[in-house]
């Protein structure tokens, strides 16, 4: 799919929510700077395909269209009215938003922009209120003359280190993600993490002899996911048969529940509420009999879906790959981390920097 687009059975496999973690990150990757395939997988929520799959819950692009200015989706709205949990998220999101507007300084200053800057302003205005679409941020790209002693390309960014040993080209960021790429680049270390115990459990000790694990959830287990339909994924010996999963919030209520599944991986169809902690379990017929995995002395398979304002926060930085991965990892999410970092390398990868960084997620070391 890398340098060119996608076919169209891709497209409807991405439209149906069907595509692989692998392929969706590409997709992803893809769609985030061609309009022309932005618009090819647009989906029309009265379409029979999207009737077939029941009613989900809001996207967090709609919930971000409800939380601005923009005139809201009628189909949205008219959900958002009988959604007690779409309508939470976007209270979230209205109050992140709030957090990042800057606060009117008092008194009378003013400032002035230059004739040139004015015009490239208004054009900017009129450019989103007639079209409804947001303008890229101009690529950073290093002055004439700039005397470089390292850089490194980051999603058509150029980041360096002059010579008096500061990084720059990091302006389009927000601070405090600035901040953080800033640390990150001179000290090769990663973010502090949030607190994961709440999706974390330690191995039993048991005593006596203990059945041999044959089924084993690989993930997502003890860290947060961005995407609120997560992919499940398992591994099971060789003629193990009819799996099925069962998807658990806290209190042991069954929010989730799979088909009968003969591959190893499941999405389910309709969205779990963000910001929530989750467990899951696998059950497969192994030699006749019934395994339902993980077992004890083995821990349960927690994860944890990012909040509303976490998705917003990865969102404010999607423009960069190296600040999305540092974001991610700060908030927990260690696997869009790590695939984030792993698209950097690939595109940088005689840089020391992004070496050092991508051997530290490998190993989950941090500050």
């Amino acid at each position: 799919m890398k340098n060119r687009h996608p076919s169209r059975s891709a497209i409807e496999l991405y439209r149906a929510r069907q595509l692989g973690s692998d392929e969706l990150v590409e997709m992803t990757s893809h769609l985030a700077s061609c309009a022309e395939c932005r618009k090819a997988v647009s989906i029309d929520p009265t379409t029979p395909l999207i009737r077939a799959l029941g009613e989900e819950h809001l996207t967090f692009e709609q919930l971000e269209d409800l939380s601005g200015k923009l005139p809201p989706d009628p189909t949205a709205a008219l959900h958002l009215s009988s959604c007690p949990m779409c309508a939470n998220e976007l209270a979230d999101l209205r109050a992140f938003r709030a957090s990042l507007q800057p606060r009117k300084q008092p008194g009378r200053l003013r400032f002035f922009l230059p004739a040139g800057a004015l015009a490239v302003a208004t054009l900017v205005i009129l450019t989103v209120r007639f079209t409804g679409q947001r303008t890229a941020v101009v690529p950073s790209v290093p002055p004439p003359g700039a005397v470089i002693v390292a850089s490194l390309l980051d999603n058509g960014h150029t980041i360096w280190l002059d010579t008096p040993g500061s990084w720059r080209g990091i302006d389009f960021l927000p601070q405090q993600s600035r901040d953080a790429v800033l640390a990150s680049l001179t000290s090769g270390e990663l973010p502090k993490q949030v607190d994961l115990k709440d999706v974390t459990r330690s191995r039993e000790t048991l005593l006596g002899e203990l059945t041999k694990v044959q089924v084993i959830p690989e993930g997502p287990v003890g860290i947060v996911v961005l995407d609120d339909r997560p992919s499940f994924r398992w591994k099971a010996p060789a003629g193990s048969s009819a799996f099925h999963i069962s998807v658990f919030d806290t209190d042991f209520n069954a929010v989730a529940v799979s088909p009968s599944l003969t591959g190893h991986e499941w999405r389910p169809k309709k969205a779990l509420p963000r910001g929530k902690v989750y467990l899951w379990t696998v059950t497969t017929s192994v030699g006749g009999e019934s395994v339902t995995a993980p077992q004890s002395p083995e821990p349960e398979a927690r994860f944890r879906i990012a909040s509303v304002s976490d998705a917003a926060a990865l969102k404010a930085v999607e423009g960069s790959r190296l600040a999305f991965a540092l974001t991610a990892w700060r908030l927990g999410m260690k696997q869009d981390a790590r695939a984030a970092m792993a698209v950097l390398h690939e595109s940088n990868p005689a840089s020391e920097q992004v070496a050092r960084l991508s051997a530290a997620m490998a190993a989950g070391r941090q500050q």
